[in-house]
């Protein structure tokens, strides 16, 4: 089964981007994506195609006090010495450890 068959409403997204961004710019980053660059990925009903993003290497912790901090998963380092300012109203949900 082709993409377009087992993916239609990615197949429909695509149509859509290459209406409003040209064919050429959006096949070469899905040519880009299925070649293991990490621009271009779609999933529908368990099928997948190009290259999903790396896993997030940091995040925000939120200690009691309600106090934000940096944090780098990938050395394993605690980032308390990068404590953040308040955060606002609709701001990306931070994560806490």
């Amino acid at each position: 089964m082709k993409s377009r068959e087992a993916m239609p409403k990615v197949a429909a997204w695509i149509d859509l981007l290459r209406q409003t961004f040209g064919e050429a710019e959006i096949n070469e980053q899905l040519r880009k994506g299925v070649r293991g660059e990490p621009v271009f990925f779609a999933s529908e009903g368990g099928h997948e195609i190009g290259t999903p993003l790396p896993p997030a290497v940091g995040a925000i912790r939120i200690d009691a006090a309600g106090n934000r901090y940096a944090e780098d998963y990938v050395s394993g380092q605690g980032g308390s010495d990068l404590k953040i300012g308040p955060g606002k109203s609709g701001e990306h949900q931070a994560r806490e450890k």
